[in-house]
Order: structure tokens, then sequence, then C-alpha cells
């Protein structure tokens, strides 16, 4: 292959999981790919209050007790979900900030984001954010739009988990 892949992240902040930081990373150095643009979401998300969140995970208190005792007693490395600063990663990317049209839950891009976006004749969008996005910016990159979701399989809409 002569040239490198060209790849736009979808995120919502720079403040990413340890995993995804360690994802990128590998992509940035390596010798397939290269970071060409960062589309951050500039949406309003909707802050639960801390007495909210705590009663609505009401059902997973004693699991999130067993965990905390089993991560101090057993857990010496970086927490996957711990969030990282990836700012260094995109020192030299061009960032593209979008505040996305919400619509029944659905999200879509204007026709003049959707635009710039295709002006950096990307191969590949990898989605670490947004929400469930419809619409052109789904075709602005060659090789489509590529997500990771997980978690239990019975709460996201589909039912599919991973890519």
């Amino acid at each position: 292959m002569d040239s490198k892949l060209r790849i736009a992240l979808l995120l919502d902040s720079v403040f990413l999981p340890a995993w995804e930081f360690a994802a990128l990373k590998r992509i940035v150095r390596s010798d397939h790919a290269e970071l060409t643009l960062l589309i951050l979401n500039r949406s309003q998300l909707k802050q639960r209050s801390p007495l909210t969140a705590f009663w609505q995970d009401r059902n997973n208190w004693l699991y999130r007790v067993f965990n905390a005792i089993d991560e101090k007693l057993f857990l010496h490395e970086t927490k996957a979900l711990t969030l990282v600063d990836a700012t260094e990663i995109f020192s030299n990317v061009p960032i593209l900030e979008v505040k996305p049209v919400d619509e029944s839950g659905k999200q879509h891009f204007s026709a003049s984001d959707v635009e710039q976006i295709i002006s950096y004749n990307l191969d590949i969008l990898i989605k670490m954010g947004f929400g469930d996005l419809r619409g052109d910016v789904l075709a602005s990159a060659t090789h489509g739009v590529w997500t990771y979701r997980w978690g239990d399989r019975f709460k996201i809409e589909n039912g599919l988990t991973g890519f």
C-alpha cells in the first residue's frame, strides 16, 4: 500500500478512556494510517444530579462496593476507563467542532459540516462519541463510519455489540 489511510475521529471530548487512548496511539504511530481530522461534539449533554444518578444505579450498589474493594486489593495498573487527556495525539490535527441537530434521539450534521468533512478526503471515520448518527455524514468517508459498541446487548438499540 503506497498511501496511508486517512482517518477522522468523532469524539465528545479530548478526554478519553485509557483503552481508547491506547488504541489511538497505535493508529497514530502506525505506518498504515494517519489521523487527518478530529470532529468534536459541541452539543450540550444532559447532566444528571449526583442524587439522581445514585438512585438510578441502585441495582448495582453491591457490585460497586465489591468492585471498589477488588480494585484496591488487586489492581496495580491504570484502569481501562480512567480518563486520559489525549491532546498530545491531536497537536497537529485540524479540529472541526460540530453541533449536531438532534431529532427524536437521532443526530445529523448540517450540510456545511458534512461538506467540510468531505473536503478532507477521508477513508474512515471512527466514531467514539456523538449519539445515534444519521444522514449524509455516514457517507462522507470512503469506507464509512466505524464504531465500537460495548456493554449490555439488550440495552443497545438493535442488540448488536462490538464492531
